[in-house]
């Protein structure tokens, strides 16, 4: 994984919360709210027992699915007061995976790693790709527990046999940095391409140094694919297969970012703070962080959010100011809602 990604993300792991999709985007504000307002609902009344037999699981199944659709409430949801947080303890204490994956998710965002671990253990021992991608990354960086490669591998492995595409990616990277294996970048090709193949553009950057990863990218990003724009603009920023450029990198990367992707965002907001390819602009470079905060989900928001702690060090008050104001006229354009 690039630093660049690093930085990006706290994990490399999709979240199960989800950012708004497409159905959502087609929504009005108004009738986005009534879905998720409803969705809420059935979840109370299934959590309750009101109208319906009392159901632990149902409950988590339907408070997820309004977490799904306002990204903006992720965080909130899954506060340890919340009615939501409690019945996903109730489900996950009953067996449900993907119950105990979200109470991984939860202590993960607190920083509670031994909890987190526990979670995704039980998660991951009933196959839930999603928790066994999430303890690989647990051993390979060694939260909460030794760092371990062997078991990082093994549970990687497990994952991206399953197709889970974020641990197809992980998987390419143990063998294109030799970490619990030989260096084998024959098979980090392989799974990076596997990872890529299904829209999951990370590893692949990484591993290939012939040029081969900017062109994989390029016909994408000219067809408007926000995910392949920010990965182009790691290809120039990291000089992965062509040189180091980082007047491109901001080019790309706002075109990402100008699209919704979180981590163009994020990106062009480290460019700005930097002056890598643009003048150095701590307001633009909070405004990008800012509105990468509100898309990020809760396991990029601690990133994100460490971003705009230090930008709000640096800039001056008129700065954070101008761009608080750029960051809502931003939102307001593109009929979003910090």
């Amino acid at each position: 994984m690039s630093m660049l990604r690093r930085l990006a993300m706290v994990t490399v792991c999709v979240s199960a919360v989800v950012v708004a999709g497409s159905a959502w985007a087609a929504m009005t504000p108004k009738e986005g709210t009534a879905v998720v307002d409803a969705q809420f609902e059935l979840g109370v009344d299934y959590a309750q027992g009101q109208g319906v037999p009392r159901n632990a699981a149902k409950a988590a199944k339907w408070f997820r699915k309004a977490e799904q659709g306002n990204p903006w409430f992720v965080s909130s949801m899954l506060l340890p007061d919340t009615q939501a947080l409690q019945w996903y303890r109730k489900a996950a204490a009953q067996g449900d995976a993907k119950a105990q994956l979200i109470m991984g998710l939860t202590f993960t965002a607190a920083k509670n790693y031994a909890q987190a671990f526990q979670w995704y253990h039980k998660a991951a021992a009933q196959g839930d790709a999603e928790a066994e991608d999430n303890l690989g990354l647990m051993y390979a960086e060694g939260r909460g527990i030794p760092q371990n490669y062997a078991q990082a591998l093994k549970w990687y492995r497990k994952a991206a046999e399953q197709g889970y595409a974020n641990a197809q990616d992980n998987l390419g990277q143990m063998y294109a940095e030799g970490h619990g294996v030989p260096r084998d970048y024959t098979e980090a090709l392989k799974w990076s391409h596997k990872s890529a193949a299904q829209g999951n553009f990370g590893g692949i950057v990484n591993a290939m140094s012939d040029g081969s990863s900017a062109n994989s990218y390029r016909k994408s990003a000219h067809a408007g694919n926000a995910v392949a724009q920010d990965n182009l603009g790691d290809v120039y920023a990291n000089g992965h297969g062509v040189p180091r450029n980082y007047t491109k990198a901001a080019k790309w990367y706002r075109k990402s970012a100008e699209q919704g992707d979180a981590y163009g965002q994020f990106s062009l907001g480290w460019l700005y703070a930097e002056g890598h390819g643009i003048p150095q602009n701590y307001a633009q470079a909070l405004k990008w962080m800012l509105i990468a905060k509100a898309h990020a989900t809760p396991h990029d928001d601690l990133r994100t959010a460490q971003a705009v702690q230090s930008l709000e060090h640096l800039a001056t008050p008129a700065q954070i100011a101008q761009a608080q104001d750029l960051a809502r006229r931003w939102w307001s354009a593109h009929h979003l809602h910090p």
